[in-house]
């Protein structure tokens, strides 16, 4: 993990799990109360109009030279950083975010869900550590594809109920419709 601010940081790394195909990284934070109370804004890459092709044109088009040349390796970072910085903010722009809170969950996630979801996890851990263990892996993956239906099952379910719920109030459903196309374009973000 690279970061500008060390003096906040005091540990990070990865953490093995089947969230995804690839291990979250973390960071242990000192201040977190402080910082997850201010509602900041805070810098990222927008992404919305990348072309791939037109980046690695650019990229391709640098002398190096510079980089190449520097005889500090701290020296020679920072030119990289800044040449590869340049064109990367060219193809995407730095745009300002608020932070979101932590705290907000899925609407319709219910305490059974996360209790099954922290089975799941428990089951994958107890998978890697046994990797030629055929039935814990059976168990799993089985567990896995239960819990994925319940949840698609519980969300269908809950747009369904707040949809019928609003049925006869045009303002209502539209409105409905707009916090479901923000939240989905929270989570795209």
């Amino acid at each position: 993990m690279i970061t500008n601010d060390t003096d906040d940081f005091i540990e990070c790394g990865c953490i093995q799990t089947d969230i995804s195909d690839h291990y979250p990284t973390f960071a242990v934070i000192n201040n977190i109360e402080n910082i997850l109370n201010q509602n900041t804004e805070f810098s990222r890459l927008n992404f919305s109009h990348y072309d791939t092709a037109d980046f690695v044109s650019d990229l391709s088009r640098i002398s190096w030279q510079s980089v190449y040349n520097c005889e500090d390796t701290d020296k020679a970072y920072d030119t990289f950083c800044n040449l590869f910085l340049n064109i990367a903010t060219k193809h995407a722009p730095v745009i300002k975010v608020k932070s979101k809170d932590p705290h907000i969950r899925k609407p319709w996630i219910s305490k059974g869900l996360i209790t099954s979801a922290r089975k799941k996890h428990k089951l994958y851990h107890r998978m890697k550590r046994s990797p030629n263990n055929a039935e814990l892996e059976n168990k799993y993956k089985t567990y896995r594809n239960i819990l994925t239906k319940l949840l698609k099952a519980a969300k269908k379910k809950y747009y369904f109920n707040k949809f019928l719920s609003v049925k006869n109030n045009i303002n209502k459903t539209w409105k409905s419709i707009e916090q479901k196309h923000e939240y989905v374009y929270a989570q795209k973000n």
